[in-house]
């Protein structure tokens, strides 16, 4: 017989989506859950922000958006701030984030359940002879393939997402000033006017920009987060395993981040160029660009913003435990 895993914390709490499990649907336990979600979110968005500017800062210089790339953390804090004031910097695009994320929860879950419980009505007569890796792997192969239907309705979600927070202000050019043009926000504010800014360039094709590799992206942090903690219960006894959960649970989310990095560039990087109107052919000219004029290290652009993102949230989710 294999070996009983102990319950992990599961990776969505990382990136602030849906918790495992509930108080049954109780007015009172939906309400907790909706509170606990929107503090989530109200702390840890900023760091979302600026983690996808990073990721796609070469990317809005390419096209003209900046005049230069960020210099680390404090340049992208800094920078930001200045050019677009507290409330801007730290929150563009939070109130669409906040409106379209339960939504966008449900639909997950509706999907990967849809396609988990047709694939195990499949297996069911081999169930016997599937180890308990195999079972959590066939799982992850699921949720994959949920991953993809439901990114039929929630890719435009993520490319208006992106559109929002990747729309910069930024100085004027030396020389702009003297010559008496005053500093113009432009920027497309409400839904309607992001979602005619992005369908503008390319038509309605623009909000499936990096459909591929988001259907990758979105499960790929999640299928490394799940073999990393299985690997870590299989090497220690069960007990062991359990008094060690909540080390095992980061160790594995950050290094989990750290090997699906690549993919969250290289899909914020398809996406803003698709939304400049200069899309890439696919992502392997925008992952061989990254590498030819970045070096490998671009790859890994915002992972440090990843990284404290999946702290806090942790941090948070346990305190409001």
């Amino acid at each position: 017989m294999s070996q009983s895993s102990p319950a992990v914390a599961s990776p969505s709490a990382l990136e602030g989506g849906r918790p495992d499990g509930g108080e049954g649907g109780s007015v009172a336990g939906m309400a907790a859950f909706f509170t606990v979600q929107l503090i989530r979110r109200a702390t840890t968005y900023p760091l979302q922000r600026f983690g996808q500017l990073t990721a796609a800062h070469h990317e809005l210089v390419r096209q003209g958006v900046l005049h230069d790339p960020y210099e680390g953390l404090r340049d992208t804090v800094v920078t930001t701030i200045r050019t677009e004031g507290w409330l801007s910097g730290l929150y563009r695009g939070f109130l669409f984030d906040v409106i379209t994320a339960g939504p966008a929860s449900v639909i997950n879950d509706v999907c990967a359940q849809l396609i988990q419980l047709n694939l195990y009505s499949l297996l069911e007569p081999f169930q016997d002879r599937l180890t308990h890796t195999m079972m959590l792997n066939i799982s992850l192969g699921a949720l994959w393939m949920g991953s993809v239907l439901s990114n039929v309705l929630l890719n435009p979600r993520e490319v208006i997402q992106t559109a929002y927070a990747t729309a910069v202000k930024v100085d004027a050019e030396d020389g702009e000033e003297d010559q008496g043009n005053q500093e113009v926000d432009d920027r497309p504010s409400s839904i309607a006017e992001v979602c005619r800014s992005v369908v503008r360039q390319n038509g309605w094709r623009t909000l499936y920009s990096g459909f591929l590799i988001n259907s990758f992206a979105s499960v790929g942090s999640r299928f490394a987060y799940f073999n990393l903690v299985n690997l870590w219960t299989c090497v220690l006894s069960e007990d062991r395993a359990t008094q060690l959960l909540v080390p095992i649970s980061i160790t594995s989310s950050f290094l989990s981040i750290f090997v699906s990095q690549p993919l969250e560039v290289i899909r914020r990087r398809i996406m803003v160029a698709a939304i400049q109107g200069d899309p890439y052919s696919g992502p392997w000219q925008c992952a061989n660009d990254i590498i030819r004029t970045e070096g490998w290290k671009g790859l890994f652009a915002g992972l440090k913003y990843r990284l404290v993102l999946a702290t806090m949230n942790i941090g948070v989710s346990m305190f409001l435990a």
